[in-house]
């Protein structure tokens, strides 16, 4: 069979997405670039793996200059998970096509995966500058690249800034506006960031998309009553609960908890503990044990001692108050007083926790030692 032969009948083969087969027919026809450039492609869409990265590795010695074959075989490691091959692929393509946008996403992809953040948010943010500068038709083309990076870096931002982390995640919502999850960490973000009616437009925009997503109706409640509508999203979480299961049901019980339902938070962890992911998870028996150790409907104060630790995520001194995020998740409200003049948006801090009538609260929040 001729090279020429071959591609053309693989071709057909794959127009049916019959990757596998289409592979096959190449193996027979021969070694020239254009056949293995193919054969490669086919290999990893038929998640042929080992064989895909034999024929790239080849492809690499024959053009050593082609970043294309380089972020190619980095793609291979990335699909099997080998976070580290895949970041030494990637970082060769980039010598070759310092500017080559795909690779600087996939690099940042896999640094996140490998669990080097600080890298990961360098190499995301190259994909937004290198975006930014391109003409109109080719960040029309790479929109959604713009998008994936955006979001990347709009999640870690999340985790110590949600102000900040606001227009990143706006930014993705915008450009792949059909990803539900977009919208839903968007709502995530303006919610922590003191903006619920805001959060409330992207969080339904998410549940219309995808209306059996448990952490939507989550989130969404909690931006109804952070919105000012504790009632209203009590309600709400009450007629849906039964629902939940596993992360949901955990995150529905910390949701119960904060809006002074103790009955409902405890039933939810209750849950979360019995089936799932989330049986016999530390941070599930833990709050079920300090919901327990309340007693009540919890409307009384809980003083559980002073070395609670957790970060601060909002100060308002004109107004003297603040939140801060436990390390369950849970936002509190604290007063500013004299001696929290030091405190700092993103400090860690320590603190006494306690249950008031409007939710979560924190007194003596003093910088961690």
């Amino acid at each position: 069979m001729t090279p020429g032969d071959a591609l053309k009948n693989a071709a057909v083969l794959a127009e049916r997405k019959e990757w596998s087969a289409a592979a096959d027919v190449l193996l027979k026809g021969g070694d020239a670039v254009p056949v293995l450039d193919k054969l490669a492609f086919y290999l990893s869409r038929a998640k042929r793996y080992d064989e895909a990265i034999k024929v790239l590795r080849a492809l690499c010695d024959r053009q050593p200059h082609a970043s294309r074959h380089r972020y190619t075989l980095g793609f291979q490691f990335a699909q099997r998970e080998e976070w580290t091959q895949a970041v030494r692929e990637f970082e060769q393509a980039l010598r070759l096509s310092p500017d080559y946008l795909k690779a600087h996403y996939r690099l940042a992809q896999s640094y996140f995966h490998a669990g080097d953040e600080i890298r990961a948010r360098i190499a995301a943010n190259r994909v937004l500058r290198i975006w930014h500068k391109l003409d109109a038709e080719s960040q029309k083309r790479d929109a959604v690249k713009l998008a994936r990076a955006s979001y990347m870096l709009g999640k870690l931002q999340l985790r110590r800034d949600p102000d900040g982390a606001v227009e990143l995640l706006k930014q993705a919502a915008e450009h792949e506006p059909k990803d539900h999850n977009k919208h839903y960490l968007l709502g995530k973000a303006l919610t922590r960031a003191g903006r619920p009616r805001e959060a409330r437009i992207s969080l339904e925009r998410a549940k219309r998309m995808e209306p059996r997503k448990g952490y939507i109706d989550v989130e969404l409640i909690r931006a109804i009553a952070e919105a000012g509508d504790s009632e209203g999203a009590l309600a709400k979480l009450r007629d849906i609960a039964p629902r939940f299961r596993a992360w949901d049901a955990y995150n529905a019980g910390r949701l119960a908890r904060d809006l002074g339902d103790q009955a409902l938070a405890r039933r939810m962890l209750e849950a979360a503990s019995k089936r799932g992911p989330t049986r016999g998870d530390p941070r599930v028996i833990g709050l079920l044990e300090e919901l327990g150790s309340a007693g009540g409907d919890g409307s009384e104060e809980v003083d559980v001692g002073v070395d609670h630790i957790g970060q601060v995520v909002l100060l308002n001194p004109r107004r003297k108050f603040g939140f801060l995020v436990d390390a369950h998740g849970t936002k509190r409200h604290f007063r500013l007083d004299r001696r929290a003049e030091e405190l700092q948006k993103g400090g860690r801090v320590s603190f006494v926790p306690r249950e008031r009538d409007k939710g979560p609260a924190a007194d003596n929040v003093r910088l961690a030692s």
